[in-house]
C-alpha cells in the first residue's frame, strides 16, 4: 500500500507503507507512476480514485507499473503483488503531554474498537497516559457498534445511556454502557468539525450529554439516520430511513435537509448536570475553535500540491527518501530547515513549476505565511516518518489541540462551570 497524490496532474508516491508489497517491490517516495498495466496516467487521465482502482485488484494477482523517479533516473517497469491490506482506523496515537494521550480516529470500521483499545492500552501501560484527547475531525462515521464499545470504555458506570434510535414505526432501542472498563480513562476532550458525522457525532453527543468530557471544535455535520437497504428487481437498491439517532438528552443528531446553520430555537435539552446544550442537528461544541486554515480555498489547495512536491524533493536530496521510525520524530523535527529557508524554497518552487496564477499564490503565501509553514513542517515530518508524523508535527501549533491539552490537564467540566 502507498500514499499517493496528484501533483501537477501526475500521480506521485508520497511514501509506501512499511513492509507493504509496494515497498518490497522497490517503490520509493517521489516516484511518478506513468502507467498502470500499460495504461498511461497523465493530464487526461481519469480521477485519482479511478487510477487507484486500476492499481487495486484480486489478492494474489500482480499489477504492472511504469515509474520514474522525481529527481533523476530513467523510467522502469516493475510488478507489485496484490495483497490484502488492512487500512487502520487509528492513524495516530501518541503522548502529547506527560499524562495526556492523543488518538486520531479516521473512520469507524469493524475493527475500530480493537484498534482504539490497543492504542490506549499501550499508552496507558507503557507511557502512563491518564487523560485522552480523541480527535474525530473529518471522521465520516461508520459502524455504530464500534462507537458504542468505545463509549463503554469511557463511561465507567454500568447502564449509562449512550445513544438511542427511534422512528415513526420503529420502537425505541437504547444502547447502554457495560461497566466493564479495562484501562480507565481520566479527563476526556473530543475534537469535531463540520466533517465529523454519524458515529463521530454519537460519541461526541454522548460525552457532552453525560458530562463525561468536553467537546471542542466546530459544529458537526448532522448525519443521524438509520437506513435499511432493499434490493430491487432491476438490480438497484433502495435505502429507506426507518429511524433516527438521538443523544442521551434526546437531541436529534440529523440536521434538517435544508439547514445550513443552527436552528435558532429555545434550548430545551440539558446534560445530566443541567447544562443547556444546543439542538437543531449536529453537535455544537462546548468550546468553538477553528484551526484557522481555510482548507477549501483554491489557493490553499494549490499550495498543498506545492508543499507536497517541496517536501518530497527536500527529503530525496537530503535523506535519499529514506523513512525512519516515528519514534524518532523529535529528531526529525529538530532537523527541519529554518522558516526563512522553507519560505524561500517554496517561493522558488512555485515559480519554477509554472503554477497558474503564480503572483496570486505568492501573495497568498505572504498573507498566510504561518499557516503555510505549519503545513510544510508537518509534511516534511510525515514524508520521513509516515502518516502519524503529520499529526505530531502539526498538532503542536494546532489551536484546537492546544486548547484541548490545556483543558484535560485540569478538570474540563470545572472549566465549563467557570471554576
Amino acid at each position: 500500500m502507498v500514499e499517493v497524490a496528484f501533483i501537477k496532474d501526475s500521480l506521485v508516491i508520497l511514501y509506501p507503507k512499511k513492509d507493504s508489497p509496494a515497498e518490497r517491490a522497490g517503490l520509493r517516495p517521489g516516484d511518478y507512476i506513468l502507467a498502470v498495466n500499460d495504461k498511461v496516467v497523465g493530464p487526461d487521465s481519469t480521477s485519482k480514485n479511478e487510477v487507484l482502482e486500476q492499481i487495486r485488484g484480486v489478492k494474489g494477482t500482480k499489477v504492472k507499473l511504469r515509474i520514474k523517479p522525481m529527481l533523476k533516473g530513467e523510467s522502469r517497469e516493475l510488478e507489485v503483488a496484490r495483497e490484502e491490506i488492512k487500512v487502520s482506523s487509528v492513524v495516530a496515537g501518541y503522548m502529547i503531554d506527560s499524562s495526556v494521550a492523543y488518538i486520531k480516529l479516521q473512520r469507524f470500521t469493524n475493527s475500530t474498537y480493537r484498534e482504539f483499545m490497543d492504542q490506549w492500552e499501550r499508552l496507558a501501560t507503557q507511557h502512563h497516559a491518564e487523560h485522552l484527547i480523541l480527535d474525530l475531525r473529518d471522521n465520516p462515521g461508520g459502524y455504530l457498534k464500534e462507537a458504542v464499545n468505545i463509549l463503554s470504555q469511557i463511561m465507567e458506570e454500568e447502564g449509562k445511556l449512550l445513544v438511542y434510535t427511534e422512528g415513526m414505526h420503529q420502537r425505541r432501542i437504547e444502547y447502554k454502557s457495560t461497566g466493564k472498563v479495562f484501562f480507565p480513562i481520566g479527563h476526556v476532550a473530543v475534537l469535531i468539525n463540520g466533517s465529523s458525522a454519524s458515529a463521530s457525532e454519537i460519541v461526541a453527543g454522548c460525552i457532552q450529554d453525560q458530562d463525561r468530557g468536553i467537546v471542542i471544535g466546530t459544529r458537526s455535520y448532522g448525519k443521524g439516520l438509520v437506513q435499511e437497504q432493499f434490493e430491487l428487481s432491476n438490480g438497484g437498491v433502495l435505502r429507506m430511513t426507518i429511524s433516527k439517532y438521538y443523544t442521551p438528552s434526546g437531541r436529534l443528531i440529523q440536521k434538517a435537509y435544508d439547514s445550513t446553520s443552527v436552528v435558532d430555537t429555545v434550548v430545551i435539552f440539558k446534560t445530566v448536570s443541567g447544562r443547556p446544550v444546543h439542538a437543531g442537528g449536529g453537535i455544537i461544541p462546548d468550546i468553538t475553535i477553528n484551526d484557522d486554515i481555510d482548507w477549501l480555498n483554491p489557493s490553499q489547495k494549490a499550495w498543498m500540491d506545492i508543499i507536497s512536491e517541496y517536501a518530497i524533493r527536500y527529503n530525496l536530496v537530503h535523506y535519499n527518501g529514506e523513512l525512519v521510525p516515528v519514534d524518532q520524530i523529535n529528531v526529525v523535527l529538530g532537523q527541519l530547515p529554518p522558516d526563512t529557508a522553507i519560505v524561500a524554497d517554496l517561493s522558488r518552487l512555485v515559480t519554477k513549476v509554472g503554477k497558474p496564477g503564480d503572483p496570486a499564490l505568492l501573495q497568498y503565501l505572504n498573507a498566510n505565511k504561518d499557516d503555510i509553514l505549519r503545513i510544510a513542517k508537518a509534511t516534511l515530518a510525515a514524508y520521513r516518518t509516515g502518516e502519524e508524523g503529520w499529526y505530531i508535527g502539526f498538532n503542536d501549533t494546532d489551536p484546537v489541540v492546544k486548547r484541548a491539552r490545556e483543558l484535560v490537564l485540569m478538570d474540563p467540566m470545572a472549566a465549563l462551570r467557570g471554576n
